[in-house]
């Protein structure tokens, strides 16, 4: 699935226009490698992310996007985001997720998680309650 038909899957399940980027640092910044639409109730979004990820081919990702906008946009709703990756930890790379408060950039985290991963085999995935949650597999 070329990320042309990721679009058009993304905006056939939301019915929302689709947008030829996603946005990061809350909505500050835009990375036009990626899709994404403004879906109006996270837990609405959480649940087209489960939906939509099975229809993609290896090599895209889908996830939860900007949540709190402070940048020239302002939306209600939250992002749901299709882009290029081929693990779990890709969309921490596309969402350019950090803990800049515990001294670790995105790249660092990720390198944690890995480590954790392989002790304890976990995997990131939605939760109600967490945007991303570890559970064990």
């Amino acid at each position: 699935m070329s990320m042309k038909e990721a679009g058009n899957l993304l905006s056939r399940v939301t019915g929302k226009e689709l947008r030829f980027y996603s946005t990061y640092d809350f909505g500050r910044q835009k990375d036009e490698n990626n899709l994404s639409v403004i879906i109006d109730d996270e837990e609405e979004a959480r649940k087209l992310v489960l939906k939509i990820r099975p229809q993609l081919n290896e090599g895209l990702v889908t996830f939860v996007g900007t949540t709190k906008w402070y940048g020239d946009e302002q939306h209600s709703g939250v992002e749901l985001v299709i882009g290029e990756g081929d693990s779990q930890f890709d969309i921490l790379r596309l969402a350019r997720t950090d803990a800049l408060n515990y001294g670790m950039e995105t790249e660092d985290l990720i390198q944690r998680l890995k480590d954790i991963q392989e002790q304890h085999q976990i995997q990131i995935q939605i939760s109600k309650r967490n945007p991303i949650l570890f559970g064990l597999i």
